[in-house]
């Protein structure tokens, strides 16, 4: 009998955050789950890092030093339109309009089935 494949395994999701610790929290929680993350610092690490390589989704903080997050998104539209996001933030989203079938939010803390289930609404 043949299992069924994990539709998550093998997955690169690019973590942006500019706090080390908070990258690390949802790269064990993206790894845990079957996805393969790839952590970047900032902004304009991000943007590189798309123009170089296939990511099959983004997990984006709002708030960071240089490039933020809104910025980093409008950039990403152009090198990757339909990439999937999830961004997130300790802060509440005042703006929901940016929200689409492939743009999601998650206020920080949040667990690792939040974030699981947020990746398979965009994915």
């Amino acid at each position: 009998m043949n299992a069924v494949p994990d539709p998550t395994h093998g997955k690169r999701i690019l973590v942006v955050d500019d706090v080390e610790m908070s990258r690390r929290v949802v790269a064990r929680m993206l790894s845990h789950a079957g996805y393969e993350p790839i952590c970047v610092h900032s902004g304009g690490t991000a943007l590189a890092c798309l123009e170089r390589a296939h990511f099959d989704g983004m997990v984006l903080d709002l708030k960071m030093p240089g490039m933020n997050g809104w910025q980093v998104l409008y950039a990403v539209r152009t090198l990757a339109p339909d990439l999937p996001i999830v961004l997130h933030s300790a802060h509440e989203l005042t703006d929901p309009v940016l929200m689409t079938d492939q743009v999601c939010f998650l206020r920080k803390p949040y667990r690792p089935g939040d974030l699981q289930a947020a990746l398979e609404r965009v994915l």
